[in-house]
């Protein structure tokens, strides 16, 4: 059974997941400015777009999750578009460009967060506990789309080894089923297709507004 200390900092974490959700323009700009940077993809808009995207929606799964349940675990969101790009990579031998924006989202997305959550409460218990707890939250979401995707391209890589026609994307499926929410699966259409970054919220919809302090 929680105690009144607790509840608090759920609520606390409710507040600034709320206020993310609402987030202006002005950072969802600054995400994807920055992550498009650090990808290196050779003036390739498609790339940057899907991977600036996927990014954005990645943030706004997490805050989503916060607000419905501070406590629960929260699986990654990862479109096919990723897998498709992921392929691609493998097939001309490139670098994984596409894992380099999740660390530099999760460090803007630090940043953007503290300055959240020193603007909800002063009481320095209260911010050590809701720091510690979304940093955590925070970081084990990063560090499980890097792992799936990692394994994913380890996977497309051994195959590729095999031969061409053994890379079909059949390891695709897999980690679409693993890692997916169910109506982001094989059959249900891509994760972009169904959840625009720029709407979303508790039910699903995310709103940007300008009326949030950052």
């Amino acid at each position: 059974m929680m105690n009144s200390f607790d509840q608090r900092v759920d609520e606390l974490l409710r507040q600034g997941a709320e206020r993310v959700l609402k987030a202006p323009q002005s950072w969802r700009d600054e995400v994807g400015k920055a992550v498009v940077a650090a990808i290196d993809s050779e003036n390739m808009p498609f790339i940057e777009s899907v991977i600036r995207r996927e990014n954005l929606i990645g943030v706004m799964h997490w805050a989503n999750s916060i607000l419905s349940d501070p406590n629960g675990p929260i699986t990654p969101v990862i479109s096919s578009e990723l897998y498709a790009i992921i392929r691609e990579q493998v097939r001309k031998g490139e670098l994984d460009i596409s894992l380099n924006g999740y660390r530099v989202a999760q460090n803007i997305t630090w940043r953007r967060w503290m300055r959240i959550v020193f603007d909800l409460t002063s009481d320095k218990d209260e911010l050590q506990a809701v720091l510690d707890r979304s940093a955590r939250s925070i970081g084990n979401y990063t560090d499980a789309a890097i792992a799936i995707l990692s394994r994913y391209i380890d996977a497309e890589r051994a195959d590729w080894r095999k031969g061409p026609q053994h890379c079909s994307g059949k390891c695709c499926s897999k980690c679409s089923v693993e890692s997916l929410p169910i109506h982001s699966r094989p059959g249900n259409g891509s994760v972009t297709s169904l959840i625009d970054p720029i709407q979303l919220s508790a039910s699903g919809q995310v709103k940007f507004s300008e009326t949030v302090i950052w």
